[in-house]
């Protein structure tokens, strides 16, 4: 055996080396095992291995991980740049922003639009005024906004219920047999549809092609007109579409009798007659 401090060969057998009388045994012990080939391995520097991955964490992994954040972050920003915000610190589309403000008089501090749901394409939010809530949706195409609500809707019904009993009291037409008036307006009503729009309405100055246009650009409302009567009377369609003519609001005509249903469908200028008994 070799004595690992002088050198010098020994026998296998020897306890101490020869020459400089070093243990043998000890040396045995603690040897580094030999390669193929009698190489003895390297040993590892571990200082330079670990400041190695450090160098390739600074230099590649960090810089990496910074990278993905920063488009992260400017994505994040372009998404949430095309929605709404929730609360009164988030920005709101300018055009409904305007148009909340000239029609209803809402200023941006008393009302919140939340989005009904995470995706880009989303159109639906919810108008909250208060502690109640609105829908509200833009239901304009090719880059054009067109910005609808129920927040007036329940109003409209309301006070239009009186102008359709006036002006079918003004026909004459039911003058002979007792009669109920119903309205109902169910949806989202275009946001120029304001007290000052209601009041054109009441006296006869709205634009009914306004109306019919808005209705059949999106059809995001119904209104349905319906006369209930006791007696059966013969309806023409010609008394239809004068009806209709005054109702331009309305998406159905609808005169009820005992035995008969008289349906008439505005845009299509269709009158439908329903037998409903004997």
């Amino acid at each position: 055996m070799k004595c690992g401090f002088c050198g010098q060969e020994n026998p296998d057998k020897a306890k101490r080396c020869s020459r400089c009388g070093a243990h043998l045994k000890s040396q045995k012990l603690y040897a580094s095992p030999m390669l193929p080939g009698g190489r003895q391995p390297k040993e590892r520097n571990l200082d330079s291995e670990n400041g190695a991955k450090k160098l390739m964490i600074y230099t590649i992994v960090i810089p990496l991980i910074i990278a993905v954040c920063i488009i992260a972050y400017v994505c994040a920003g372009k998404i949430l740049s095309k929605r709404f915000k929730d609360g009164n610190q988030g920005t709101v589309d300018s055009v409904l922003q305007k148009e909340l403000q000239n029609y209803h008089n809402l200023a941006r501090s008393e009302y919140k639009v939340v989005p009904e749901s995470e995706d880009e394409d989303n159109r639906d939010f919810r108008l909250v005024i208060a502690d109640r809530e609105y829908q509200i949706r833009d239901c304009g195409t090719n880059e054009t906004k067109d910005w609808r609500s129920d927040y007036f809707t329940s109003t409209f019904q309301r006070k239009v219920r009186d102008y359709v009993k006036d002006i079918i009291a003004e026909s004459g037409l039911l003058q002979e047999t007792d009669y109920v008036v119903i309205t109902k307006v169910e949806g989202l009503l275009p946001l120029w549809v304001n007290p000052d729009e209601m009041e054109r309405v009441l006296t006869g100055q709205a634009d009914g092609a306004k109306w019919r246009q808005t209705w059949e650009t999106s059809q995001s409302w119904t209104s349905i007109v319906m006369v209930q009567l006791q007696d059966t009377i013969p309806v023409s369609e010609e008394i239809m579409a004068m009806f209709a003519k005054q109702f331009f609001f309305a998406t159905t005509l609808e005169i009820s009798c005992p035995n008969v249903t008289y349906s008439y469908d505005p845009a299509q200028g269709k009158l439908d007659v329903i037998t409903t008994g004997k």
